[in-house]
Protein backbone atom coordinates (compact mmCIF):
# COMPACT_ATOMS: atom_id res chain seq x y z
CA UNK A 1 0.00 0.00 0.00
CA UNK A 2 0.90 3.78 -0.64
CA UNK A 3 3.32 5.61 2.18
CA UNK A 4 3.97 9.11 -0.04
CA UNK A 5 0.68 10.50 -0.88
CA UNK A 6 0.81 13.91 -2.92
CA UNK A 7 -2.68 15.97 -2.21
CA UNK A 8 -3.71 18.97 -4.73
CA UNK A 9 -5.65 21.05 -1.87
CA UNK A 10 -6.72 23.86 -3.95
CA UNK A 11 -7.77 26.59 -4.66
CA UNK A 12 -11.43 26.08 -6.08
CA UNK A 13 -11.84 27.07 -9.44
CA UNK A 14 -8.11 27.62 -10.11
CA UNK A 15 -7.99 24.43 -12.32
CA UNK A 16 -6.94 21.85 -10.15
CA UNK A 17 -8.98 18.92 -12.50
CA UNK A 18 -6.68 19.89 -15.49
CA UNK A 19 -3.76 19.12 -13.05
CA UNK A 20 -5.25 16.07 -11.52
CA UNK A 21 -5.53 14.60 -14.81
CA UNK A 22 -2.35 15.42 -15.98
CA UNK A 23 -0.83 14.18 -13.42
CA UNK A 24 -2.40 11.24 -13.50
CA UNK A 25 -1.09 10.64 -16.56
CA UNK A 26 2.67 10.05 -15.54
CA UNK A 27 4.06 6.31 -14.98
CA UNK A 28 4.81 6.36 -11.45
CA UNK A 29 1.97 8.86 -10.08
CA UNK A 30 -0.97 6.23 -9.23
CA UNK A 31 -4.28 9.05 -9.56
CA UNK A 32 -7.06 8.57 -6.85
CA UNK A 33 -10.12 6.22 -8.47
CA UNK A 34 -12.32 9.68 -6.58
CA UNK A 35 -10.37 12.76 -7.65
CA UNK A 36 -11.99 14.60 -4.69
CA UNK A 37 -12.46 12.26 -1.96
CA UNK A 38 -12.32 14.91 0.79
CA UNK A 39 -11.62 12.04 3.20
CA UNK A 40 -9.91 14.51 5.81
CA UNK A 41 -12.90 17.08 5.73
CA UNK A 42 -14.21 15.79 8.39
CA UNK A 43 -13.00 13.16 11.09
CA UNK A 44 -11.10 10.36 10.29
CA UNK A 45 -10.30 8.26 13.52
CA UNK A 46 -11.15 5.05 12.40
CA UNK A 47 -9.00 2.82 11.29
CA UNK A 48 -10.95 1.41 9.16
CA UNK A 49 -12.16 4.61 7.39
CA UNK A 50 -7.87 4.92 6.58
CA UNK A 51 -8.25 1.64 5.59
CA UNK A 52 -11.29 2.50 3.00
CA UNK A 53 -9.39 5.26 2.04
CA UNK A 54 -5.75 3.62 0.79
CA UNK A 55 -8.29 1.71 -1.01
CA UNK A 56 -9.01 4.26 -3.22
CA UNK A 57 -6.00 3.57 -5.44
CA UNK A 58 -4.87 0.95 -7.47
CA UNK A 59 -1.23 0.39 -6.43
CA UNK A 60 1.31 -0.93 -8.33
CA UNK A 61 4.08 -1.77 -5.83
CA UNK A 62 7.90 -1.31 -8.07
CA UNK A 63 5.65 0.86 -10.18
CA UNK A 64 4.17 3.85 -8.76
CA UNK A 65 5.87 6.13 -6.18
CA UNK A 66 3.25 8.74 -4.84
CA UNK A 67 -0.48 8.14 -5.06
CA UNK A 68 -2.55 11.68 -5.71
CA UNK A 69 -5.61 12.85 -4.69
CA UNK A 70 -7.34 16.43 -5.50
CA UNK A 71 -9.80 17.94 -2.74
CA UNK A 72 -10.21 21.27 -3.09
CA UNK A 73 -12.11 21.59 0.40
CA UNK A 74 -9.12 20.88 2.23
CA UNK A 75 -8.32 24.77 1.27
CA UNK A 76 -11.40 25.69 2.26
CA UNK A 77 -10.85 27.01 6.26
CA UNK A 78 -12.03 28.22 8.34
CA UNK A 79 -15.20 26.97 7.18
CA UNK A 80 -14.12 23.37 6.61
CA UNK A 81 -11.67 23.05 10.02
CA UNK A 82 -8.61 20.94 11.24
CA UNK A 83 -7.81 19.45 7.70
CA UNK A 84 -4.14 19.69 8.04
CA UNK A 85 -4.05 18.66 12.18
CA UNK A 86 -5.83 15.47 10.75
CA UNK A 87 -3.50 14.44 7.92
CA UNK A 88 -0.72 15.15 10.14
CA UNK A 89 -2.08 12.62 12.87
CA UNK A 90 -2.10 9.65 10.15
CA UNK A 91 0.96 7.49 11.52
CA UNK A 92 4.07 6.59 8.69
CA UNK A 93 2.86 8.14 5.69
CA UNK A 94 4.49 10.89 4.35
CA UNK A 95 2.28 13.79 2.62
CA UNK A 96 3.21 16.67 -0.02
CA UNK A 97 0.83 19.66 -1.11
CA UNK A 98 -0.01 21.11 -4.18
CA UNK A 99 -1.79 24.37 -4.03
CA UNK A 100 -2.56 26.03 -7.02
CA UNK A 101 -4.00 29.39 -6.89
CA UNK A 102 -6.05 31.68 -9.51
CA UNK A 103 -6.29 35.58 -9.77
CA UNK A 104 -8.46 35.97 -6.64
CA UNK A 105 -11.31 38.22 -8.65
CA UNK A 106 -11.26 35.86 -11.17
CA UNK A 107 -11.52 33.06 -8.62
CA UNK A 108 -14.84 34.56 -6.95
CA UNK A 109 -16.14 35.11 -9.93
CA UNK A 110 -16.00 31.43 -11.02
CA UNK A 111 -17.08 30.34 -7.75
CA UNK A 112 -20.21 32.25 -8.22
CA UNK A 113 -20.76 31.17 -11.53
CA UNK A 114 -20.87 27.52 -10.45
CA UNK A 115 -23.03 28.21 -7.52
CA UNK A 116 -25.54 30.15 -9.59
CA UNK A 117 -25.52 26.73 -12.41
CA UNK A 118 -25.42 24.33 -9.70
CA UNK A 119 -28.27 26.29 -7.14
CA UNK A 120 -26.85 26.16 -4.20
CA UNK A 121 -25.06 29.35 -4.94
CA UNK A 122 -26.66 33.18 -4.81
CA UNK A 123 -26.01 36.37 -7.49
CA UNK A 124 -23.97 38.90 -6.59
CA UNK A 125 -26.56 41.24 -6.58
CA UNK A 126 -27.03 39.53 -3.05
CA UNK A 127 -24.14 40.53 -1.73
CA UNK A 128 -20.62 39.36 -1.69
CA UNK A 129 -20.08 36.34 0.74
CA UNK A 130 -17.17 35.59 3.64
CA UNK A 131 -16.68 32.42 2.28
CA UNK A 132 -15.79 33.84 -1.08
CA UNK A 133 -13.14 35.92 0.70
CA UNK A 134 -11.94 33.20 2.35
CA UNK A 135 -11.20 30.50 -0.28
CA UNK A 136 -9.32 33.73 -1.78
CA UNK A 137 -6.82 34.23 1.44
CA UNK A 138 -4.62 31.79 -0.16
CA UNK A 139 -1.77 32.74 2.40
CA UNK A 140 -4.24 32.32 5.13
CA UNK A 141 -4.75 28.62 3.49
CA UNK A 142 -1.08 27.80 3.00
CA UNK A 143 0.20 29.15 6.55
CA UNK A 144 -2.33 26.65 8.17
CA UNK A 145 -0.46 23.89 6.52
CA UNK A 146 2.73 25.13 7.95
CA UNK A 147 2.02 24.69 11.30
CA UNK A 148 2.07 20.77 10.84
CA UNK A 149 4.57 20.44 8.21
CA UNK A 150 8.07 21.69 7.05
CA UNK A 151 7.73 24.10 3.74
CA UNK A 152 8.94 21.64 1.77
CA UNK A 153 6.33 19.59 1.40
CA UNK A 154 4.32 22.28 0.39
CA UNK A 155 4.58 23.71 -3.82
CA UNK A 156 2.86 26.86 -4.55
CA UNK A 157 2.03 28.47 -7.77
CA UNK A 158 -0.53 30.26 -9.75
CA UNK A 159 -2.83 28.65 -12.66
CA UNK A 160 -1.52 31.59 -14.50
CA UNK A 161 1.78 30.58 -14.29
CA UNK A 162 0.55 26.57 -15.11
CA UNK A 163 -1.24 28.08 -18.64
CA UNK A 164 1.66 30.53 -19.46
CA UNK A 165 4.48 27.51 -19.22
CA UNK A 166 2.62 23.95 -18.66
CA UNK A 167 5.54 22.27 -19.39
CA UNK A 168 7.88 23.97 -16.88
CA UNK A 169 5.29 23.45 -14.56
CA UNK A 170 4.63 20.13 -14.60
CA UNK A 171 8.55 19.73 -14.53
CA UNK A 172 8.47 21.71 -11.09
CA UNK A 173 5.46 19.15 -10.18
CA UNK A 174 7.43 15.82 -10.64
CA UNK A 175 10.51 17.18 -9.20
CA UNK A 176 8.66 18.10 -6.09
CA UNK A 177 7.13 14.65 -6.06
CA UNK A 178 10.47 12.65 -6.80
CA UNK A 179 8.97 11.21 -10.38
CA UNK A 180 10.86 11.31 -13.42
CA UNK A 181 11.15 14.60 -14.52
CA UNK A 182 11.68 13.81 -18.38
CA UNK A 183 7.61 12.23 -18.81
CA UNK A 184 6.14 14.16 -21.75
CA UNK A 185 2.35 14.13 -20.89
CA UNK A 186 -0.30 14.52 -23.79
CA UNK A 187 -2.10 17.49 -24.19
CA UNK A 188 -0.71 19.77 -21.83
CA UNK A 189 -0.98 23.13 -23.56
CA UNK A 190 -4.78 22.21 -24.03
CA UNK A 191 -6.99 25.08 -22.40
CA UNK A 192 -9.74 22.98 -20.21
CA UNK A 193 -12.83 23.85 -18.73
CA UNK A 194 -13.08 27.70 -20.13
CA UNK A 195 -16.47 27.67 -18.81
CA UNK A 196 -18.30 26.94 -22.14
CA UNK A 197 -19.90 23.84 -19.88
CA UNK A 198 -22.03 26.11 -17.66
CA UNK A 199 -24.31 26.26 -20.81
CA UNK A 200 -25.29 22.44 -20.54
CA UNK A 201 -28.53 21.45 -18.95
CA UNK A 202 -27.99 20.09 -15.32
CA UNK A 203 -28.34 16.80 -15.87
CA UNK A 204 -25.77 16.52 -18.53
CA UNK A 205 -23.39 18.14 -16.51
CA UNK A 206 -23.92 15.96 -13.51
CA UNK A 207 -23.20 12.61 -16.01
CA UNK A 208 -20.03 14.20 -17.20
CA UNK A 209 -18.89 15.30 -13.50
CA UNK A 210 -19.37 11.34 -12.21
CA UNK A 211 -15.95 9.91 -10.92
CA UNK A 212 -16.96 6.38 -12.67
CA UNK A 213 -17.97 7.77 -16.01
CA UNK A 214 -14.51 9.82 -16.06
CA UNK A 215 -12.99 7.03 -15.09
CA UNK A 216 -14.25 5.14 -17.75
CA UNK A 217 -14.22 7.84 -20.37
CA UNK A 218 -10.37 8.17 -19.55
CA UNK A 219 -9.43 4.91 -20.10
CA UNK A 220 -11.71 3.91 -23.32
CA UNK A 221 -11.20 7.34 -25.21
CA UNK A 222 -8.07 9.21 -26.42
CA UNK A 223 -7.48 12.23 -24.02
CA UNK A 224 -8.27 14.80 -27.11
CA UNK A 225 -11.78 13.19 -27.75
CA UNK A 226 -12.48 13.30 -23.90
CA UNK A 227 -11.34 16.66 -23.30
CA UNK A 228 -13.16 17.73 -26.62
CA UNK A 229 -17.01 16.00 -25.36
CA UNK A 230 -17.55 19.18 -23.17
CA UNK A 231 -17.02 21.51 -25.47
CA UNK A 232 -19.50 19.55 -28.05
CA UNK A 233 -22.04 19.13 -25.48
CA UNK A 234 -21.79 22.90 -24.53
CA UNK A 235 -22.27 24.07 -28.07
CA UNK A 236 -25.23 21.24 -28.92
CA UNK A 237 -27.06 21.47 -25.81
CA UNK A 238 -26.54 24.46 -24.03
CA UNK A 239 -29.85 25.68 -22.80
CA UNK A 240 -28.69 29.36 -22.70
CA UNK A 241 -29.88 30.21 -19.61
CA UNK A 242 -29.49 33.03 -17.50
CA UNK A 243 -27.36 32.50 -14.44
CA UNK A 244 -27.89 36.00 -12.31
CA UNK A 245 -24.63 38.31 -12.09
CA UNK A 246 -21.57 36.42 -11.48
CA UNK A 247 -19.02 39.20 -12.79
CA UNK A 248 -17.35 41.74 -10.30
CA UNK A 249 -18.22 45.27 -11.12
CA UNK A 250 -15.50 47.91 -10.46
CA UNK A 251 -16.44 49.00 -7.12
CA UNK A 252 -16.52 45.17 -6.02
CA UNK A 253 -13.45 44.47 -7.64
CA UNK A 254 -11.78 47.43 -5.13
CA UNK A 255 -13.73 46.63 -1.98
CA UNK A 256 -12.69 42.66 -2.02
CA UNK A 257 -8.93 43.93 -3.09
CA UNK A 258 -8.66 46.03 -0.33
CA UNK A 259 -9.98 43.39 2.08
CA UNK A 260 -7.40 40.45 0.63
CA UNK A 261 -4.73 43.00 0.61
CA UNK A 262 -3.12 42.05 3.91
CA UNK A 263 -3.58 38.24 2.89
CA UNK A 264 -1.88 39.43 -0.83
CA UNK A 265 0.96 41.18 0.69
CA UNK A 266 1.67 38.05 3.00
CA UNK A 267 1.18 36.01 0.09
CA UNK A 268 4.25 38.22 -1.55
CA UNK A 269 6.66 38.35 1.26
CA UNK A 270 6.14 35.01 2.75
CA UNK A 271 5.69 32.65 -0.03
CA UNK A 272 7.05 34.42 -2.49
CA UNK A 273 4.14 34.53 -5.22
CA UNK A 274 4.62 37.47 -7.41
CA UNK A 275 1.14 38.93 -7.35
CA UNK A 276 1.54 41.75 -9.65
CA UNK A 277 3.06 40.00 -12.54
CA UNK A 278 0.98 37.00 -12.36
CA UNK A 279 -2.36 39.00 -11.76
CA UNK A 280 -1.50 42.35 -12.34
CA UNK A 281 -2.54 43.67 -8.78
CA UNK A 282 -1.87 46.90 -8.83
CA UNK A 283 0.39 48.03 -6.39
CA UNK A 284 -1.93 50.52 -4.51
CA UNK A 285 -3.14 46.98 -2.71
CA UNK A 286 0.39 45.02 -1.72
CA UNK A 287 1.93 48.53 0.00
CA UNK A 288 2.93 48.05 3.30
Amino acid sequence: MPRNFAIIIGAMKSGTTSLFDLLSQHPEVAGCRTKEPDFFSSSTDSAASWDDYRALWDWKPGVHRVALEASVSYSKAPWIRDVPSRIHAVPDVNFRFIYMMRHPLRRIESQVRHGLYDGWGQSLDEGITEDLLDFSRYAMQIDQYLEFFPRESVLAFTLEEFQAAPSAVLRKCCEFLEVSEGFEFEGASERRNTGDFYGVPSGVANLARNDWLRSVARSVLPRRVHHGVREFLARRLGDRKTLGRWRLNDEEQDRILRELSSDLKKLVHDHGVDAHANWSIPEVYLRD
